[in-house]
């Protein structure tokens, strides 16, 4: 499992720093654009995504989630980012799942 999760971890740090349009070595959620999110091919959108979804629940303290709720989010995002490529991919997430 420990290493599952290591291979996990590496491979959704990976896709955000790829998504990211900053060449360092630390990824700020706080700069990953909705542009950088889209242009990230099929399971890296996917997996990047997910992982803001996971850091949101985080920031709620909160364990369980409605996957309902998260799938339509997700496509709140998805769509909302398509519209308005500048925007925050972060910010928009938080907009769309209140």
């Amino acid at each position: 499992m420990g290493h599952l999760y290591r291979l996990t971890a590496a491979a959704i740090l990976t896709c955000l720093v790829t998504a990211s349009a900053h060449a360092s070595d630390a990824t700020d959620l706080k700069t990953i654009s909705c542009k950088d999110i889209m242009r990230a091919s099929g399971g890296d959108r996917d997996i990047s995504i997910g992982f803001l979804q996971g850091y949101l629940l985080g920031l709620s303290g909160k364990t369980a989630f409605d996957s309902e709720a998260v799938g339509e989010a997700t496509d709140a995002l998805i769509e909302e980012c398509l519209d308005h490529p500048t925007k925050i991919a972060l910010d928009v997430l938080k907009q769309v799942s209140k």
